[in-house]
């Protein structure tokens, strides 16, 4: 909705305005047809976005009744599909709010414990409440890459992986093995690796 009442703005703000809101979104517009793309991308539009769109709001208190009455349903709806989680919402991007619990149940008492990926090491911190790092190197490069505790210092640490993940160079290279693997569901597993 606000970005209905963004469109129909009137030329009251600056041209930065319009630059800001809709720049970005045609830029996340034309990734998501060419490819994988988060639902973050875009967040830097939203605040001039939300100025466009509240110097657009008509004065007549039935239009601002309406538009509450339109976001009040569909964030009602949301936090249902959130809350509930519906069968058909899980292949969907709802599913990264479930998709790791079968590797948090398996790896409850294994430490030390590392993960494939922030997203997986961030719900894995929270859910266990206990430090769980990404490895450093495995997959793309984030702020974990800059941690020390994400380059195991002990002989034995355990690594949970997506199936046919593969040590990173900095790890195989240095001697490093996964001694054994077990197996948490079809997408994940977990490693336990040995260092030299």
């Amino acid at each position: 909705m606000d970005r209905l009442w963004a469109l129909r703005g009137k030329r009251r703000l600056p041209t930065v305005f319009y630059l800001l809101a809709w720049v970005p979104l045609l830029f996340f517009l034309f990734t998501t047809s060419r490819g994988y793309s988060e639902a973050n991308w875009p967040i830097v539009a939203y605040p001039a976005v939300f100025a466009l769109a509240v110097s657009a709001i008509p004065a007549s208190r039935r239009a601002i009744q309406i538009t509450l009455r339109v976001w009040a349903v569909l964030l009602t709806a949301l936090a249902a599909v959130i809350l509930f989680q519906p069968g058909w919402s899980k292949p969907l991007k709802f599913r990264e709010f479930s998709q790791f619990d079968p590797v948090i149940t398996a790896a409850h008492d294994l430490q030390p414990l590392y993960a494939r990926s922030y997203q997986m090491a961030a719900k894995m911190n929270f859910e266990l409440h206990r430090p769980v790092y990404k490895l450093r190197g495995m997959n793309r490069k984030d702020f974990y890459d800059f941690l020390p505790e994400s380059d195991p210092q002990g002989k034995v640490y355990y690594l949970a992986v997506e199936k046919g993940d593969s040590l990173p160079l900095e790890y195989s290279s240095r001697g490093h093995k996964v001694a054994e693997v077990i197996p948490v569901d079809e997408h994940y597993e977990i490693w336990r690796v040995l260092a030299p």
